[in-house]
C-alpha cells in the first residue's frame, strides 16, 4: 500500500495497493519454517488457534487495504454537499442573530 499526496492534489485516490491477493494460505507459508512447525510439534492446539487469528487478520487486512484502494477520490465522486452561498457564509453570532443584527 501506497500513499501519493500528489494524486490527492489531483482529486485521485492517494491510496495504491501494490501487491497482488494472497495466493496461498499462511499455515502453507508459515510452515515453511522450523519456528512454526515447532509449535504446531509440542502444542498442535494452540498453534492451530493461533494460526487460525493470524488467518483472520490477513483476511481482514486484505479486505481494509484493498476496499481503501477501490475508493473513488474527491475529482471522481459528486459534490455531497452544496456550494457555500457567500452571503450565507458570513458568521453572525447568535446574540446578533437574536438582536436582529451583526456583531
Amino acid at each position: 500500500m501506497r500513499y501519493n499526496p500528489a494524486l490527492r492534489e489531483e482529486g485521485k485516490n492517494p491510496f495504491q495497493l501494490d501487491s497482488k491477493a494472497p495466493s496461498i494460505r499462511l499455515k502453507d507459508y508459515a510452515y515453511r519454517e522450523a519456528r512454526y512447525t515447532m509449535l504446531a510439534r509440542s502444542n498442535p492446539e494452540l498453534a492451530a488457534k493461533l494460526l487460525g487469528e493470524a488467518q483472520d487478520d490477513v483476511e481482514r487486512g486484505w479486505r481494509v487495504y484493498s476496499a481503501r484502494a477501490a475508493m473513488p477520490g474527491r475529482g471522481e465522486t459528486p459534490n455531497i454537499a452544496p456550494p457555500e452561498n457567500p452571503k450565507k457564509s458570513q458568521k453572525t453570532s447568535w446574540r446578533a442573530a437574536a438582536a436582529g443584527g451583526e456583531q
